[in-house]
C-alpha cells in the first residue's frame, strides 16, 4: 500500500510540473485584417512589434498578404504595441496599437485612413540642403503627437510624410549637434498634399547648469528665452535641465530674456536675466533659492470653480512683478505657484470669454506654505478697437481704466491691444473713465472716454489722432534736474488739456508726451514737498513735428513768498541768524548755493539780479543789508518787495 501511494503521488507531482512548463512556454498569436478607407484589404502593410515600454522587439518581417491578413506567431503572455506601416505611395497613414494583451491567440484587425503629405526641402542659408534634419508634427488643439515614419530629411535635405486632415504644430530641428535654430510653424492646416520648404538659420549655443540653494543639481527645470525686444518665446525643444542640472538649447543673434521655471514640487524660486546678448556661444549659469507654495482654489460667486485664471504676483505696495511658472487654474479651478517670503499683492485675472472680473489680494503676507482662495465677481465685457486717423489698427495700446466717481485704479486683463488693434477686458458693473494710451513711438495722442456706463456687454471704437513728441529737462532754480514734476499740455484755442499719461519728469528730470499738432500752452507743476510752490507757465508752443521744450522754475516765476531776506525759507515774518548764516555758508563755506539756499530772489536783496537771480547775484552786499537790519538799523531800514 505505502509503495503504491508514493508512486501515485510521485505521478501527480510529474502531471503538475509538465502542465506549468507547458503553460510557461505557451506560444499565441496576433493576426487579423488590414483594409484601407474604403473596406478595401491592403497587401504588403509591414507589422512591427513593441514589448509594453515602447521599445521595439526584433523579428522575421511581417506583411500582410493580397487579402491583407498578417500573423504575428509564437507570442509569449505579455503586454505588446502593434505598429501597421503602409506602404509608400498608398497615401495611407501608418498606426500604432499599444496596450494589446496576448493571454491567448488575438485577433486584431485594423483601417487604415486616409493622409495626405506634409513635404519639402530644409535648407540653409545659402540654398544647400540639411540631411538628417527630424520633423515632427503635433495637433494642435491637444499637443498629441503624430506617428510620423521616416520623418528625417534624406542626403538632400528632402522630406515626405503623411499626416490626416486636420490643424497641426509642425516642428524641423537638427539632431546631429549642428548649431542650427529649430523652427516650428503653428497652425498648419492640411487638407490637401502640401509643400512646406524651410530655411534653418546658424545659430549659437546657449548652455549652463542650474543649481539649488545647497549646490545641488535642479532636474527638470524648464528654460525659456524670450525676445528681449518682441516679448516672443523662442522654440527650443529639449530644454529642460539633465539630472546634473545642465541645459543647452540653440538660439539666433540677438538679445534675450532668459527665465528657469524649476518644477513647483522642488519649492525653488524661478529666476530671470534679463538682455542677455547672444553673439556667440554662451554660458549662463543659475543658482536658485528658495521659496513657499502658494495654493487655493478661485471660484466665482456661485461657488462655482474657475479655470484658466492668471495669477500675477508682485512686492507689494507697487514693487515688481514676481516670476510664477505654471500660474494658470487648472479644470478644478486650483493653483499652485512659489513665492518669496514677504508682503506680496496677488492678483486673479479670469479669462474674458469667462465674464468674470478680475480681483486681487493686496498686502498678503508670506511667511510659510500659504493657502490663498479666491472668489472673482460677475462682469461685463468691454469689447473694443483702436485705429489711428486712417483707420488703420493700433497694436501695443494700453487700456487703463478709474472708478468715475472716485478716480479709483481698476486692475484689468487683456488691456493691450493686439495685431488686429483689439481688446477685451472684463469690469463689475458701473461707471467708469477709460485711458486709451498708445505706445510713444507711435505718436499717437492717448484719449481718456469720461463717465463710460459700463452696466451690459459694451462694444467700443476709438479714433487715435498723429500727434507728435514734445520732451526735454525740467530744472529748478540751481538749474538742478527737477524730478516729479507733472508736465500739462493745454490746446491754446480751448482751454481743453490734453491726455497726456506718464508726463512726468524721471530722476534726471526729463519728460516726454505725444500731443496734437497745434499751438499749446505748456504747464509745469513741481512735486510736492519740493518747497517750490508756483507753476512755471509756457503759453504759446507751436507743435508741428518733435521738438525739443526745456523748462525751468528759475524763470517765469518766484519763489518769493513772504518777503526778501528770508534766505533759509522758514516762512518767518522777520529776518533772523538763520538766514544770514546759510547766505554765508553759501558765500564763504560750501562755495555754492545748490542745497544751500532754497530760493535765490529770497538771498538777493539788494535786487542786483537784472532777472532771474544766480548764485553770482549773492554777494556780500547782499549779506551785509541783512547784517544791518537785524543788529544796526532795524526795520526802520525796511526790506525791498518780492521781486
Amino acid at each position: 500500500m505505502g509503495s503504491r501511494s508514493q508512486t501515485r503521488t510521485c505521478l501527480l507531482v510529474m502531471t503538475v510540473v509538465l502542465l506549468a512548463v507547458s503553460a510557461a512556454s505557451a506560444q499565441f498569436s496576433i493576426s487579423g485584417t488590414v483594409l484601407d478607407h474604403l473596406a478595401a484589404p491592403v497587401a504588403n502593410v509591414e507589422v512591427f512589434l513593441y514589448d509594453d515600454q515602447g521599445n521595439p522587439i526584433g523579428m522575421t518581417q511581417v506583411l500582410t498578404d493580397g487579402a491583407g491578413f498578417y500573423t504575428v506567431s509564437d507570442l509569449p503572455e505579455a503586454t505588446y504595441g502593434v505598429e501597421f506601416v503602409p506602404p509608400g505611395g498608398s497615401q495611407l497613414l501608418p498606426v500604432m496599437y499599444t496596450g494589446i494583451v496576448v493571454n491567448g491567440n488575438v485577433t486584431l484587425d485594423v483601417t487604415l485612413q486616409l493622409g495626405y503629405s506634409i513635404s519639402g526641402t530644409v535648407t540653409d542659408g545659402n540654398g544647400f540642403g540639411i540631411p538628417d534634419i527630424d520633423l515632427n508634427v503635433y495637433e494642435q488643439a491637444t499637443g498629441f503627437k503624430l506617428n510620423t515614419p521616416g520623418d528625417n530629411t534624406d542626403a538632400t535635405g528632402a522630406y515626405d510624410i503623411l499626416v490626416p486632415a486636420g490643424t497641426f504644430r509642425v516642428r524641423w530641428r537638427a539632431v546631429n549637434g549642428e548649431p542650427l535654430v529649430p523652427v516650428e510653424m503653428e497652425n498648419v492646416v492640411i487638407y490637401t498634399n502640401t509643400v512646406i520648404n524651410v530655411t534653418m538659420q546658424a545659430g549659437f549655443f546657449l548652455s549652463g547648469t542650474v543649481l539649488g540653494p545647497s549646490s545641488q543639481p535642479v532636474v527638470g527645470a524648464d528654460i525659456d528665452i524670450v525676445d528681449a525686444a518682441t516679448n516672443i518665446t523662442m522654440f527650443t525643444p529639449s530644454d529642460n535641465t539633465d539630472a546634473l542640472g545642465g541645459y543647452q538649447v540653440i538660439i539666433p543673434p540677438g538679445t534675450y530674456d532668459v527665465i528657469v521655471e524649476p518644477v513647483v514640487l522642488d519649492r525653488l524660486l524661478a529666476a530671470q536675466v534679463s538682455d542677455v546678448t547672444i553673439n556667440a556661444d554662451t554660458t549662463l549659469d543659475f543658482s536658485l533659492s528658495p521659496g513657499y507654495s502658494l495654493s487655493g482654489y478661485v471660484r466665482n460667486s456661485g461657488g462655482t470653480a474657475v479655470p484658466s485664471v492668471d495669477i500675477d504676483v508682485s512686492f507689494a505696495p507697487s514693487g515688481p512683478k514676481i516670476i510664477t511658472p505654471s500660474d494658470i487654474t487648472d479644470a478644478a479651478g486650483l493653483y499652485q505657484i512659489i513665492v518669496p517670503a514677504g508682503l506680496l499683492n496677488v492678483a486673479f485675472t479670469p479669462p474674458p470669454s469667462s465674464h468674470l472680473a478680475p480681483a486681487a489680494q493686496y498686502n498678503y503676507a508670506v511667511s510659510a506654505d500659504a493657502v490663498l482662495d479666491m472668489v472673482v465677481p460677475t462682469g461685463v465685457l468691454v469689447t473694443g478697437t483702436v485705429t489711428d486717423g486712417s483707420a488703420q489698427p493700433v497694436a501695443g495700446v494700453d487700456i487703463d481704466a478709474r472708478v468715475s466717481s472716485t478716480g479709483t485704479p481698476v486692475l484689468l486683463g487683456g488691456d493691450r491691444t493686439d495685431a488686429a488693434g483689439h481688446y477685451q477686458i472684463v469690469v463689475v458693473p458701473g461707471v467708469y473713465d477709460l485711458q486709451v494710451e498708445p505706445l510713444i513711438s507711435q505718436r499717437l495722442v492717448a484719449v481718456e472716454l469720461r463717465d463710460v456706463s459700463l452696466m451690459s456687454d459694451t462694444p467700443i471704437a476709438t479714433t487715435l489722432e498723429a500727434g507728435a513728441l514734445v520732451s526735454g529737462t525740467v530744472t529748478d532754480a540751481f538749474a538742478q534736474p527737477l524730478a516729479g514734476v507733472d508736465a500739462a499740455a493745454i490746446i491754446a484755442s480751448s482751454g481743453d488739456t490734453v491726455f497726456t499719461p506718464a508726463d512726468n519728469t524721471n530722476l534726471l528730470g526729463q519728460y516726454g508726451m505725444v500731443v496734437p499738432l497745434t499751438t499749446l500752452n505748456l504747464e509745469f507743476y513741481p512735486p510736492i514737498g519740493s518747497g517750490i510752490t508756483d507753476t512755471a507757465r509756457y503759453p504759446g508752443v507751436v507743435v508741428t513735428s518733435d521738438r525739443t521744450f526745456n523748462a525751468s522754475f528759475a524763470g517765469g516765476f518766484d519763489c518769493c513768498q513772504v518777503r526778501v531776506g528770508d534766505a533759509n525759507q522758514s516762512g518767518e515774518d522777520e529776518p533772523t541768524i538763520g538766514d544770514v548764516t546759510v547766505m554765508i555758508d553759501a558765500k564763504f563755506i560750501t562755495g555754492s548755493c545748490t542745497g544751500v539756499l532754497p530760493c535765490l530772489p529770497e538771498a538777493d536783496i539788494n535786487l542786483s539780479a537784472v532777472s532771474q537771480p544766480t548764485c553770482e547775484d549773492i554777494s556780500i552786499g547782499d549779506i551785509t543789508i541783512l547784517i544791518d537790519y537785524l543788529f544796526i538799523t532795524g526795520p526802520a531800514l525796511g526790506l525791498p518787495s518780492c521781486p
